[in-house]
């Protein structure tokens, strides 16, 4: 329990001891417990509208559709191109078009979770802001929210004190290691690239990639694998220049200090939030050491 008298979700310890074959076809969540507890809060709070700022659609979608089944309460999605319908159900006909949408949102009675995809650009619009606050009005009085993903979100004054942010952050090491171990297991089993690491290699591996999106770092262990034609010890500094170069050209790599010591060299970088959200606190700090394994700080 923390200091304000909230339960803190307890965290569950990744199984390293399990094959890598074992994890290749179903890929484990990759959000953690606490972010499913704070989102879950969040629905349960009856706040009618919840913004969420990120590029990274496919992990907080799977997230959302989680906390909506533990509440088990019906999710729906919209996007332009689909229209809106139940998650993993068809569209209701006609719901393409913004106000279209909100109109049939207004006719769906109980409780629900409405995740609308890059819907902030129609909020300038005076009947979608209208129709937006009309129905935040009535959200009050049961567990009905309106989410809004966009990798970036400026809502219009009126809209702004309904609204609450969630912020869904970069992946820890440990929520990226089940997406590693698929990659390995699908290079060697698909892809003939021999991999010879032990657990605790591969879960280096993952902290090397930590600082990155998700899919970002997948990929960039699926280039950096292939490109050398094996993974063994060898990859993990090789993972911290791919991603320290990434990182430079999008302009993330706000400051680099070299340390030294009689033992080993290495560099720190230092790592600003890559999801667009607005993340207080220090930068996180990756320090790296000559046999290129790093640490967050």
């Amino acid at each position: 329990m923390s200091n304000d008298g909230k339960m803190q979700p307890r965290s569950v310890s990744p199984d390293l001891s399990q094959p890598l074959s074992s994890l290749a076809a179903v890929p484990a969540p990759s959000v953690s417990s606490a972010k499913q507890a704070e989102l879950r809060l969040l629905i349960n709070s009856r706040n009618p509208i919840l913004t969420v700022e990120t590029t990274e659609e496919q992990r907080f979608s799977s997230l959302l559709e989680r906390v909506a089944g533990d509440l088990k309460i019906p999710l729906f999605v919209w996007s332009v191109t689909q229209g809106l319908g139940k998650v993993h159900g068809a569209p209701l006909y006609n719901s393409e078009e913004p106000d279209q949408a909100l109109a049939n949102i207004a006719t769906i009675k109980g409780d629900a979770v409405f995740l609308l995809c890059d819907f902030v650009r129609y909020c300038d619009k005076d009947i979608i802001n209208r129709r937006l606050r009309d129905l935040a009005d009535g959200f009050r009085t049961a567990r009905r929210s309106i989410v809004l993903l966009a990798a970036e979100v400026q809502l219009p004054p009126e809209l702004q004190a309904d609204a609450v942010s969630f912020q869904l952050g970069l992946p820890s090491p440990e929520e990226l290691l089940p997406g590693v171990r698929r990659i390995l297991a699908e290079l060697k089993q698909f892809q003939n690239v021999a991999v010879m690491l032990d657990a605790a290699a591969t879960l280096q591996v993952a902290k090397n990639l930590a600082g990155l999106p998700e899919e970002e770092a997948l990929r960039l262990l699926r280039m950096t694998s292939l490109s050398r034609g094996k993974v063994d010890q060898g990859i993990l500094p090789e993972i911290l220049e791919a991603k320290r170069k990434s990182l430079q050209a999008s302009g993330s790599v706000v400051g680099t200090a070299m340390w030294c010591t009689p033992v080993n060299r290495g560099t720190r970088l230092f790592l600003p939030p890559r999801d667009n959200s607005s993340i207080r606190g220090r930068t996180p700090a990756v320090t790296t050491d000559n046999r290129g394994q790093s640490t967050s700080q």
